[in-house]
């Protein structure tokens, strides 16, 4: 990101006549090679500068890249941590993926839940079959022995 924004400078700048190159050389043009220069030294920094740019989109998916990331951060001293000018985009990344972690873990938690209902609905229903066999059946038990009985006399 940082490297095509000097690339493109030089670019405007190497397009400009003599007449006006001449006032911009004032030694600081060769202060974005400098800066590209210094950032790809630190490879620390500068790798991390990278992969945090290369994030894309953040889903379900990201959550390993995502901790690496926030690893390597952890890992460098406070100097290079200050070098990192995209550590906003980690941290958005980060809370990114917590709120999907919990959409997703909500989602589950009403899946379970729903699973369990649907369960326990059909589990009464089969009772309430159960009780009215057990009637019919305790029904035709006494119209058998009524029956039994009226034969007897």
């Amino acid at each position: 990101m940082l490297v095509a924004r000097i690339e493109k400078i030089k670019q405007s700048v190497s397009k400009l006549d003599d007449r006006y190159a001449a006032l911009l050389d004032t030694g600081k043009y060769d202060f974005g090679a400098d800066v590209v220069g210094s950032v790809h030294s630190q490879t620390g920094a500068g790798q991390l500068i990278t992969g945090i740019d290369n994030i894309g989109e953040v889903t379900l998916k990201s959550g390993s890249t995502i901790k690496s990331l926030r690893e390597q951060y952890d890992d460098l001293s406070e100097a290079d941590k200050q070098k990192v000018i995209n550590y906003d985009k980690l941290v958005s990344a980060e809370e990114q993926y917590k709120a999907l972690e919990e959409k997703q873990r909500l989602k589950k938690q009403k899946e379970a839940e729903e699973k369990a209902a649907a369960e326990a609905a059909e589990a009464e229903e089969r009772a309430e079959e159960a009780e009215k066999r057990a009637e019919e059946a305790e029904k035709r038990a006494k119209e058998a022995e009524l029956k039994k009985a009226g034969n007897k006399k």
